[in-house]
């Protein structure tokens, strides 16, 4: 059994009009392995990116319902979202890696998303895949509108570079308390 949910038509015209916009994107920076800070470099990852808080994205109820279905990695307090624009003149893309967070904070990321907000023929190149997994046979999983969702911490996954237009996503992760938490 695939350690990943693939859920098709997640969202639709209406929230892509509402949410995608080519306004207020900032470099992609990426955490170095100590999770000790945020640091910009183009050789793990060129992109550009826009956040939002559980408050300004409407998924919360729909992306738990799924979670509660088919993952258990602890209780969800609330998702964070991160718009992402991965654009073929600077051949867009981020390296493999997981997204486990590293430090000590007072929540992790349980779970991941990547909701695929571009049309397939406005861009080439930009596939969302993982490490493990020969995803040939998962015909029309990077479509518009649909969903990924998989464990956040050891389940290693890349964006291919973009080679023509420009490719949208929207990463989604939940937060739950962190079990190894130790407040300074």
């Amino acid at each position: 059994m695939l350690p990943f949910k693939v859920f098709k038509n997640f969202i639709d015209d209406d929230f892509v009009s509402k949410y995608l916009s080519n306004d207020g994107y900032v470099e992609a920076s990426v955490t170095n392995k100590a999770g000790t800070n945020a640091e910009k470099n183009d050789k793990t990852r060129r992109s550009r990116v826009r956040f939002y808080n559980n408050d300004q994205i409407p998924l919360f109820d729909k992306l738990i319902d799924l979670y509660s279905k088919y993952f258990d990695e602890g209780e969800i307090d609330y998702f964070d979202y991160q718009l992402t624009r991965y654009d073929a003149e600077d051949s867009g893309f981020f390296h493999m890696h997981d997204d486990t967070v590293r430090s000590n904070t007072s929540h992790i990321r349980k779970i991941s998303c990547s909701i695929f907000m571009s049309e397939p023929e406005h861009y080439d190149g930009g596939d969302f895949i993982f490490r493990d997994y020969d995803l040939q046979s998962i015909r029309g999983w990077n479509d518009k509108y649909n969903c990924v969702m998989f464990p956040s911490t050891g389940l290693y996954h890349a964006v291919l570079p973009v080679t023509r237009g420009t490719r949208y996503s929207l990463v989604c992760w939940g937060m739950g308390k962190n079990p190894d938490y130790k407040a300074d």
